[in-house]
């Protein structure tokens, strides 16, 4: 790749000409989080469109760049937009109180101590970590709890002219140029940043509190009414870091260098009083000092900062008592799991790998799901769905966002769309990737990504996925997709798109196939998908947030079956089925909880979220369960059951559909199945209670009738009780399921969804328009294929 990705051209060429440093410039602000890939190819594009546009305007005298961009269907203020509601949102995270009911900012503070006391340079490589995992989560908030109590040393790299908050560092451009790419240039900023906490401190009569020293050297907040300006701190670094830098000559000094440096600040603070010098080296929006190598360089930034670190002392290396407690953190939003904490035979530096040196984990559990979440009691789904309440629940972002933006949820949903997607670009379905495409699908079913593939790291980094665990030897890591209406009603709106929905399912049965997704459970996710489609074709598609609205039961079964269940002769009692159609359903996405037998306390919780239930693994009695709010009984009681106070809605009006899904070819249901179905043995009621619920058998497998199946579609299935309508649907078509038929925004929905449930990693199959290659795996694998 041609120039830096920090280099800021020294004169704009209104037209750009093709100067690869000034495209990258003007490229990496539009589309931060781009690769390099993606830039060098963005940039060959724009040379021939350049020459092209060109030679058909002589003489043209518009921005061709601008041209260039209307192409990929992008405007300035589109990008312009999304800065501004990002910044905004950003800032109003760091003003409002931090709330955190989990402690984690004392358990992340643990985390660092612990760093600090164990760091010895014979078992780990450097005192540093990183904190990983997605966007919108609190990481740059974490730091500045962090500083209340520790002394943070915070410099942000994000690009340059970029309109993020925290700012970019006024020392950024120094410590990413090509002439920072040795050791020396970040030993002297370590020791440049220490000497001038020591000089302020001196200067200073009183000591300066951790929190009063992190928002004056970051946010400019002035530490008494005759400190110097935030300015003042990084024209001092920047002076002593070229002191250091021209002074510095031998390599082998530069631990002792940091020590004695290291002891003067040590001593500084207890004369102060503060028991233990304990500081922190924060580098946030890191993705950029660990840009690829270039221009001949062995290493790029972050090898040699993190050999810097690597030469700081332990916290046992000083003497008379000077001990010193330092540690450094990496955070960035799109950066991977193995940017800075890599499994040891992938780390560019051979000593981790020779002499079995250790890293120090990364903090990935950042627990701010919900914390700004509205907790007004719920009375009804009316008020469940109101959007402010929606977009409360989930990752603080969307409720920064909501409170800061000028049009509160269009504005929402449109970073949530952004987010999702990870570009500015209004694609068609035929520009989409197979990373996007599953990002689409994960907030509104349950999929299980391969822990150990890349594409996954990749999802938490730009897609929202969120990081749930990362394995000691930093080689798998798994992730998951927690329940946010607001992700699930911006990948609704996306999937709605004009033919985006049949490349979502080509994508998906591909996964399935090559084993990126989970190919175990491909009936419920197919069964996910029709319930939500006819969720999607009942909702009245206005408003900034369209799909997450309320639907009755009987709007929900005639769009998904194409009856009127109303009519059905069934030998259910009239005047409970009558409720039960009546009932109320919420719901625009799926989650697997962890427990086999939910209560309808339970129930509620999820409908008031609009989730329903993707059954715990190898459970037998129910694969989906979709909550129903019921209208109330005319001898409904006083005596209504609330297990507490935040539950409003009386759970004799919590009722269910219950869905057994089977991809079998020609078994039938029989009693056992049905008996599965039986809420009493699912323990959501008790034997004594009597509720008018739902069951529907749907045997997706069987795509051709036989003499011994009954005919392709839908019919009254023999209930259990006189308070269940029970369905059986056979098949998997639009006759069946009329809300997969053809319209004008996808085709060929049924014939795909019939993939995905024959998308399964067969080895034969995998090779399959290579004649030799499936009978070399037939071969090898002889017993499997005997009898083919």
């Amino acid at each position: 790749m041609e120039g830096s990705r920090s280099a800021l051209p020294s004169v704009l060429d209104p037209d750009m000409d093709v100067d690869a440093k000034v495209f990258y410039w003007k490229y990496g602000k539009d589309y931060p989080s781009a690769t390099f890939e993606q830039w060098d190819a963005a940039y060959n594009e724009y040379k021939d469109f350049y020459a092209k546009y060109h030679q058909d305007n002589p003489g043209a005298t518009t921005n061709c760049y601008e041209e260039y961009l209307k192409t990929k269907q992008v405007t300035p203020s589109k990008r312009k937009f999304e800065n501004e509601i990002s910044t905004q949102a950003h800032k109003r995270q760091f003003e409002r109180p931090y709330s955190d009911p989990t402690q984690m900012r004392r358990y992340f503070m643990d985390k660092l101590d612990e760093i600090v006391r164990t760091w010895d340079p014979r078992e780990q490589y450097a005192p540093m970590t990183a904190i990983v995992q997605s966007s919108g989560v609190g990481k740059s908030r974490i730091i500045r709890e962090v500083a209340q109590e520790r002394y943070v040393f915070y410099c942000c790299l994000r690009p340059s002219l970029s309109t993020g908050f925290p700012p970019r560092s006024a020392i950024a451009d120094e410590l990413l140029s090509d002439e920072a790419r040795n050791c020396k240039s970040y030993v002297a900023y370590l020791l440049a940043c220490m000497q001038v906490f020591v000089d302020i401190m001196q200067q200073h009569s009183q000591l300066i509190s951790p929190a009063a020293w992190f928002d004056w050297h970051v946010f400019g907040t002035p530490i008494n009414e005759n400190s110097s300006s935030s300015h003042d701190y990084w024209i001092r670094v920047r002076t002593y870091l070229h002191e250091h830098t021209v002074r510095l000559t031998n390599v082998e000094q530069f631990p002792m260098e940091l020590l004695v440096m290291a002891r003067k600040l040590a001593r500084v603070l207890k004369a102060s009083k503060d028991p233990e010098a304990r500081i922190v080296f924060v580098f946030d929006e890191a993705r950029n000092i660990n840009t690829p190598r270039c221009n001949g360089d062995v290493h790029n930034h972050f090898y040699w900062l993190r050999y810097a670190l690597r030469m700081l002392p332990s916290h046992n290396s000083g003497a008379n008592g000077e001990d010193t407690f330092t540690a450094a953190v990496f955070l960035d939003t799109s950066s991977r799991v193995g940017d800075f904490v890599p499994p040891a035979l992938q780390d560019p530096s051979a000593r981790i790998a020779q002499n079995n040196l250790d890293v120090f984990s990364p903090f990935y559990l950042v627990s701010t799901f919900d914390s700004l979440a509205d907790r007004a009691p719920v009375d009804s789904l009316a008020t469940a769905t109101k959007e402010d309440r929606l977009i409360s629940l989930g990752r603080p972002l969307w409720k920064t966002i909501y409170d800061s933006a000028t049009a509160p949820q269009a504005d929402t949903i449109a970073l949530a769309i952004y987010k999702i997607m990870c570009t500015n670009e209004v694609l068609t379905a035929d520009k989409l990737t197979l990373e996007q495409t599953l990002a689409i699908l994960s907030p509104r079913i349950a999929l299980d990504v391969n822990p150990s593939l890349r594409i996954n790291t990749a999802l938490i980094a730009d897609h929202m996925r969120v990081c749930i665990h990362i394995t000691p030897e930093r080689e798998s890591v798994l992730s998951a997709v927690p329940s946010e209406p607001i992700l699930a009603e911006a990948s609704a709106q996306l999937m709605h798109r004009q033919g985006y929905l049949e490349s979502i399912l080509s994508f998906l049965a591909v996964s399935l196939r090559y084993g990126i997704v989970d190919a175990g459970y491909r009936g419920e996710l197919v069964a996910q998908l029709l319930v939500l489609l006819a969720i999607d074709h009942v909702s009245t598609r206005r408003g900034s947030m369209p799909y997450s609205r309320v639907v009755t039961v009987s709007a929900f079964l005639s769009e998904l079956l194409g009856v009127n269940c109303a009519n059905l002769d069934t030998i259910m009692d009239t005047v409970a089925k009558d409720r039960l159609m009546r009932g109320e359903i919420f719901l625009t996405h799926f989650v697997r909880p962890t427990y086999k037998k939910p209560n309808r306390a339970t129930l509620y919780e999820f409908a008031i979220r609009g989730a329903g239930i993707f059954s715990k693994r190898y459970s037998e009695a129910v694969d989906l369960i979709i909550p129903v709010v019921l209208p109330p009984d005319t001898a409904e009681s006083s005596l209504t059951v609330r297990p507490n106070k935040t539950i409003t809605i009386p759970l004799e009006r919590i009722s269910f559909i219950l869905v057994q899904v089977k991809n079998r070819k020609k078994q039938k249901i029989g009693e056992q199945s049905r008996s599965h179905l039986a809420p009493q043995k699912l323990g959501l009621i008790d034997s004594s209670t009597t509720i008018p619920y739902g069951a529907l058998w749907m045997e997706l497998g069987i795509l051709q009738n036989t003499a011994q199946e009954m005919l392709s579609g839908c019919g009254v299935h023999h209930p259990v009780e006189r308070t269940q309508l029970g369905l059986k649907i056979i098949g998997l078509n639009t006759n069946v399921y009329p809300c997969i038929a053809d319209d004008s925004y996808n085709r060929g929905i049924a014939k795909l969804l019939v993939k995905i449930l024959q998308s399964w990693p067969e080895p034969a199959q995998l090779a399959s328009g290579d004649a030799y290659a499936t009978e070399a795996v037939k071969s090898i694998l002889r017993l499997q294929y005997l009898q083919d």
